[in-house]
């Protein structure tokens, strides 16, 4: 058998654009872009604008510059979106939109990566590293030197691995 490949973003000239995260998952695919945030569905074998693609609560504000989505993340059944203005939520269960993060906790800086475990979120930016405990509402901020040019979080239960430009560091929490 020989490899086949489809070229999908020909079906939506506005993600040709540079393509910052994908995820992939029962779903379909999530696509982070500098133009915005896309989603091909597998059920309907189209691409999506997120704003048409499930329910919100009319008290979901959505980022008022809804473009420049870097990042993707997910636990369990929900899909994560960060932006410069919140990380946005995305049951797939039931399809439904929440706003999960406000970006005063990461100064509403460009997220270069972040990664989701029960209520633990760890966001890295250009140049902190931030552990938000959701269900206690407190975050704190990580600044050492040897946490500089952040490129991949990963966590698993208690451990946090970290990528860096100076090489892999394990964070136990």
């Amino acid at each position: 058998l020989s490899p086949t490949y489809e070229l999908i973003y020909q079906q939506a000239d506005q993600i040709s654009h540079h393509i910052n995260d994908l995820l992939e998952n029962k779903t379909g695919v999530f696509i982070a872009t500098q133009s915005g945030l896309f989603i091909y569905d597998y059920n309907n074998d189209t691409i999506f604008d997120f704003k048409e693609f499930g329910y919100r609560d009319s008290s979901l504000i959505l980022p008022s510059s809804q473009t420049s989505f870097s990042a993707i993340s997910q636990y369990r059944s929900n899909v994560y979106f960060s932006s410069r203005e919140s990380i946005l939520k995305l049951n797939t269960s039931n399809r439904k939109w929440t706003s999960s993060v406000n970006s005063v906790i990461y100064q509403g800086q460009e997220v270069v990566d972040f990664d989701v475990f029960k209520n633990e979120f760890f966001i890295a930016t250009a140049d902190m590293l931030i552990h938000f405990d959701k269900k206690n509402n407190l975050p704190e901020y990580f600044n050492y030197n040897f946490l500089s040019n952040i490129n991949k979080l990963k966590v698993n239960s208690r451990k946090l691995w970290i990528g860096t430009s100076e090489g892999i560091v394990s964070y136990r929490y």
